[in-house]
């Protein structure tokens, strides 16, 4: 039977129910005859224009008649990978660039000639800065000319316009595969292009911001440029601890007075704020102590239970990175004036794509958000710079840049002399609507955050070190692609609401760059553990833990419920007998595995393995 033979089946078949429903209705209303006969005129009609259709994109009738009815059977069980994950460029306007691709269908069904696109992403049919005239149309780039059967692969190639001239500094365009409407999981592909226009410089002479350059970034119609009068001047305040912070003269900020509290109200703040931490503190909570010292106290890291938001606990691991991911760390919110400064030169950004200007090593910067008028505020110098878009401080120096936030007391618990204020890479300031706070944001690689944690100390040893890095750089990597695969590109699922993937508190004790130098046995532990991750069914697992256990570790269901998870089972820990449970109890207990490898003698991946059913280990990146 040919395919026009088929078609007028279908045809013949709806025409013929209809008759039988008018005959046992007993119907002989010429009206309805009519209606009828004209309707099925416009069925008619309406087939034959998607088979002339089928005709122009070389689409068989078979495929046709397929989908008509049954609009989502080849919807179903889409899934790809794709290769570089992410491109990085350094383009100016004017010119054009190709990027390459390479797709593999990853599910059981094919992926059908002229109904897949590539598209720009995550959100569906967005304007692109770097659009080229060789686009079928400003979201969409091209269209699948052949289909692509399940593990099969195909190369895509495709132009991009280097950005206007106006756009200054890194921007990003995602790029995905498209079909009924609906992105096909695992097909996008990141884009960062630098527009190496020449960079702003601050002029410190001057009252206002001045920019050396032939060329100034054009402000967009949503940033606003403030030119004050006079010189902005800013005081020495007090906060409720006492100590002092710099805030703009005639500028009210909330808990911040001009005269030095009492002696008695500073200890009743630090009463209160002790309690906060301490009611915090919960049975479920998990905390890893476990140099003799931190045994002797309580622990005082915590963080929140929230693993149960985690629907599945798996996240595909079908792909390797091509590069380290970057991770974007929550440190903390504050409605008070903070300072900046870093010992490498940085650039200040409005956004991703607009570079305000750029700032000396050491130069200390004043950064304020007012609610009222939605507007950041920038004082270099006493020069001074608006905008209605987040800021971003990105060092010139990468990875090596570091940064200090002299206002932030973020004091260790054994040792109030210290202050973990000091971060690599890029610092984001940034106000969260859905919550009405204004976070401060470290973005860096993912390796670099797992060096600045703080759940351990140096005393214990490598191999240890490499089970904490190998399981915490897990469950970071969950959370980074769970929010990939929710097209958040920001944020993971778990903090969609404030920007980042992870909090520094209350998921992982993250302390920065000054724990990095403490603990540089869990550095080396990190570098030599690089990319590796706990897997099962080569799939990505949430890998959680805790301080320690009282005999056995739990389930994921006996804790959280959900249903169970073949990996977090309850396991045995006769390390632990005899101790008191501390923390929520599921997967590995940080001090069984610790005394696993001192005096059991079990290697890293044995311990990881032993704690994680039935997992392996694999290398992400």
């Amino acid at each position: 039977m040919d395919d026009l033979a088929k078609l007028h089946a279908v045809y013949l078949n709806y025409y013929q129910l209809m008759q039988r429903r008018r005959t046992a209705a007993k119907k002989h209303d010429h009206f309805l005859s009519l209606i009828f006969s004209i309707a099925l005129s416009v069925l008619v009609v309406i087939f034959s224009a998607q088979l002339l259709s089928s005709w122009r994109f070389k689409a068989d009738a078979k495929d046709l008649v397929g989908q008509l009815l049954m609009p989502t059977a080849l919807a179903a069980d889409l899934s790809a990978t794709v290769e570089p994950y992410t491109t990085n460029l350094v383009m100016n306007a004017g010119q054009e660039a190709t990027i390459n691709l390479t797709f593999v269908n990853n599910g059981q069904t094919s992926w059908p000639a002229g109904q897949v696109s590539l598209e720009t992403g995550p959100f569906l049919k967005t304007f692109s800065k770097v659009e080229h005239k060789s686009w079928q149309s400003f979201f969409k780039v091209t269209t699948l000319t052949k289909e692509v059967k399940p593990k099969e692969k195909i190369n895509i190639s495709f132009k991009i316009a280097g950005p206007e001239a106006s756009i200054v500094g890194v921007i990003q365009e995602n790029f995905q595969l498209v079909y009924n409407q609906q992105p096909i999981k695992g097909s996008l592909a990141r884009v960062f292009i630098d527009a190496n226009q020449a960079k702003p410089t601050f002029v410190q002479s001057s009252n206002n911001i001045t920019i050396i350059n032939t060329k100034k970034p054009t402000l967009t119609t949503t940033t606003q440029v403030a030119t004050p009068s006079k010189t902005v001047e800013y005081i020495t305040g007090y906060n409720k601890l006492g100590e002092k912070v710099q805030v703009v003269k005639g500028q009210y900020v909330p808990g911040i007075s001009l005269t030095r509290p009492s002696d008695a109200a500073i200890a009743a703040e630090r009463a209160r704020l002790a309690a906060i931490k301490s009611s915090s503190t919960s049975d479920q909570a998990f905390c890893i102590a476990l140099s003799s010292s931190e045994r002797a106290n309580e622990p005082q890291c915590q963080t929140s239970d929230s693993e149960m938001q985690a629907d599945s606990g798996i996240v595909e691991y079908s792909r390797k990175l091509t590069e380290e991911p970057l991770i974007r760390v929550g440190l903390f919110s504050s409605d008070q004036v903070q300072r900046i400064t870093s010992d490498q030169p940085f650039d200040i950004y409005a956004a991703n794509n607009l570079l305000v200007g750029s700032v000396p090593a050491n130069t200390v910067v004043l950064v304020y958000y007012v609610r009222s008028t939605k507007q950041y505020g920038v004082i270099v110098n006493d020069n001074v710079y608006q905008t209605l878009n987040y800021l971003r401080f990105v060092s010139q120096a990468n990875n090596d840049g570091v940064f200090q936030l002299p206002d932030y007391r973020n004091n260790p618990n054994w040792n109030a002399n210290l202050n973990d204020n000091k971060f690599r890479r890029v610092m984001e300031y940034r106000y969260a609507p859905k919550t009405d706070k204004i976070w401060w944001i470290n973005e860096l690689p993912i390796d670099s955050y797992l060096k600045g944690l703080a759940e351990t100390s140096n005393a214990s040893p490598l191999e240890f070190q490499k089970v904490l890095a190998t399981a915490a750089r897990t469950y970071v990597l969950y959370h980074y692609y769970r929010g990939l695969d929710s097209g958040l590109t920001e944020a993971s699922t778990k903090h969609a609401s404030e920007y980042f993937h992870v909090d520094a508190t209350y998921d992982q004790v993250y302390r920065g760059y000054n724990s990095e130098i403490r603990m540089p046995r869990l550095a080396q532990a990190v570098q030599e553990t690089r990319g590796m991750i706990v897997t099962y069914n080569h799939e990505l697992a949430i890998t959680p833990y805790f301080s320690r256990s009282d005999g056995r570790t739990r389930s994921w269901n006996e804790v959280w419920g959900g249903g169970e998870k073949p990996w977090l089972v309850s396991v045995p820990v006769p390390e632990d007998k005899g101790q008191t449970l501390f923390g929520h109890g599921v997967g590995m207990s940080a001090q069984g595995a610790l005394l696993m490898v001192v005096d059991g003698g079990k290697s890293w991946v044995d311990v990881l393995k032993y704690f994680y059913t039935g997992t392996s280990l694999e290398r992400a990146y």
